[in-house]
């Protein structure tokens, strides 16, 4: 890894890491203003008003759901490469069935990690636009999409409000479906 020069920045920065550096930055130019600075306009009022802005959306975006404290066990598992479901002998390996699903991989990109981090898809579909050729990964089938999702749906704050709003079309009766 290439160690970075003060003042550099990361070539990929979530959008959990923006916000908090955005709630950094401010909360450390409102603690050193007082009443006599705070009502004149300066010459950064802009640059204030377009860091709050940034905050606000961010604030109300999926990444605004996610605690910067919890990412790097996200993106350590969707980067992780998945597990070798045989053993030398051409069998299955028993140990690995008996192995927590946390501990297995995605084998992710970076790319495609950090996109799932500032997204935090809840549907299939996102996560079909985020992961490139993920009908082609026999690793990502079916369950283990839906595995994935819920993994996300774990790490969002909010997955309880909108588990209740998705419905699949299982849910429909079959002379529905047609029509």
């Amino acid at each position: 890894m290439e160690k970075l020069k003060n003042g550099d920045a990361p070539s990929l920065v979530s959008n959990v890491e923006v916000m908090q550096l955005l709630r950094d930055r401010i909360g450390a130019r409102n603690a050193k203003k007082d009443e006599s600075t705070e009502n004149r306009r300066g010459p950064f009022q802009n640059r204030d008003w377009i860091e709050q802005t940034v905050l606000t959306h961010l604030e109300t975006s999926p990444a605004g759901e996610t605690s910067i404290d919890e990412i790097p066990k996200l993106v350590t598992q969707l980067r992780r490469n998945p597990p070798d479901k045989k053993n030398k002998n051409g069998g299955t390996d028993m140990t690995s069935q008996a192995l927590d699903r946390s501990l297995e991989g995605y084998g992710l990109t970076k790319g495609e990690a950090l996109q799932i981090i500032n997204h935090m898809p809840t549907t299939l579909v996102e996560l079909h636009l985020i992961i490139e050729n993920i009908e082609d990964r026999p690793h990502l089938d079916d369950n283990v999409q839906a595995e994935l999702l819920e993994l996300i749906a774990k790490f969002r704050k909010d997955a309880m409000a909108e588990n209740d709003m998705d419905f699949s079309m299982d849910d429909f009766p079959d002379d529905e479906k047609h029509t």
